[in-house]
């Protein structure tokens, strides 16, 4: 029998993830056209997203999050990666990216 205490030890992140509610919009590298998507949830090292349309493995974007009213994500820009593409039971996609560039304003 699996210990519980053992396996909360595996889910635990390095970085702790804050679910958002707010917009983000997204730019492929192969575009000209800004998109729009809605964030799930954030952490240091990433985003999990709903968008529109399915996004590649491997696909490079760049991300902008002005949060209006949710004060615990940050506004930032940068580039990600695409990590994985599902659909949601809502028939929007879920995409998992990973950071590999963000930018904060204001920050030093």
């Amino acid at each position: 029998m699996d210990n519980p205490l053992e396996n909360d030890e595996k889910d635990k992140r390095h970085f702790p993830r804050v679910d958002a509610d707010c917009p983000v919009q997204y730019l492929l590298e192969t575009s000209i056209h800004w998109k729009a998507g809605t964030l799930i949830n954030l952490s240091a090292t990433g985003l999990l997203m709903f968008t529109e349309e399915p996004l590649s493995e491997n696909t490079t974007l760049f991300v902008s999050l002005k949060p209006e009213r949710d004060r615990a994500v940050p506004a930032l820009t940068g580039e990600a990666r695409v990590l994985r593409c599902t659909t949601s039971e809502q028939g929007r996609y879920e995409v998992a990216c990973k950071f590999l560039h963000i930018d904060i304003p204001g920050a030093s």
